[in-house]
């Protein structure tokens, strides 16, 4: 199995840069397409527990967003072979004085590639 295979991580970074866009202007269609439709795709955010694509949907219809951008601080992304990919990343909100993480399980499927799993959280420590 090839770790980081440069066009794999292209295809990914892309989606991953896509989906924080999405996250910056509250656009509910990009980021309920960058999610798999399946009873299995978790997502675990800073206040809440989403344990299927459907729990993410309703979500999203009542957390906006927009006017709250993230701005990243660092991000990894690492492809394993040319169907399953991490994305970790740190970021700041002007809205909170610390550091956010995030981390994405990202699968290519027929359709593309979709996150099965996420989690975003705030750490201890304040913004660098």
């Amino acid at each position: 199995m090839e770790i980081n295979k440069a066009d794999v991580v292209a295809e990914v970074r892309s989606k991953f840069l896509a989906y924080e866009e999405a996250i910056n202007t509250n656009d509910v269609k990009t980021l309920d397409s960058s999610f798999l439709e399946s009873d299995y795709t978790v997502r675990f955010g800073i206040t809440e527990e989403l344990w299927s694509f459907r729990e993410i949907h309703t979500f999203r219809r009542t957390a906006n967003t927009a006017g709250q951008p993230r701005v990243l601080v660092r991000y990894e992304i690492t492809t394993y072979g040319d169907k399953l990919a991490v994305a970790n990343a740190a970021f700041t909100r002007s809205s909170s004085e610390k550091m956010g993480r995030q981390s994405q399980t990202w699968v290519k499927f027929a359709d593309g590639w979709k996150v099965v799993s996420a989690h975003v959280s705030l750490s201890g420590r304040p913004k660098r």
